[in-house]
């Protein structure tokens, strides 16, 4: 009976902590620059999300007609299949939330 009690606690902190992420994640996409961040984070690079600081780039912004930022190349990180270097994301909208994507360079 103990171990069935615990086995219940037990997921039940699991889901809260994944609750918490989920929020923390849908609150920090509302802006441009923490989804970029977001997604810093998500591609597995923690360091980086902290210390990097994206910039609005308006010329690109102009050609891809949605809003661009950059990290410095320092903070760059190469992509999960090691074909390019990570350091400029296009915002898009959702609702009220931004999701940042990758702009893979064309060669």
């Amino acid at each position: 009976m103990k171990f069935l009690r615990l086995i219940i606690k037990s997921i039940k902190v699991l889901a809260a902590v994944v609750m918490i992420f989920v929020l923390m994640t849908l609150l920090l996409s509302l802006s441009s620059k923490e989804s970029v961040r977001v997604r810093i984070l998500l591609d597995g690079h923690p360091v980086t999300a902290i210390k990097c600081d994206p910039k609005y780039t308006k010329v690109q912004s102009r050609a891809f007609h949605q809003p661009v930022f950059t990290i410095p190349y320092k903070d760059g990180y190469d992509s999960s299949d090691e074909s390019y270097m990570v350091t400029q994301f296009k915002i898009r909208q959702v609702s009220v939330f931004k999701i940042a994507d990758h702009i893979i360079p064309k060669l």
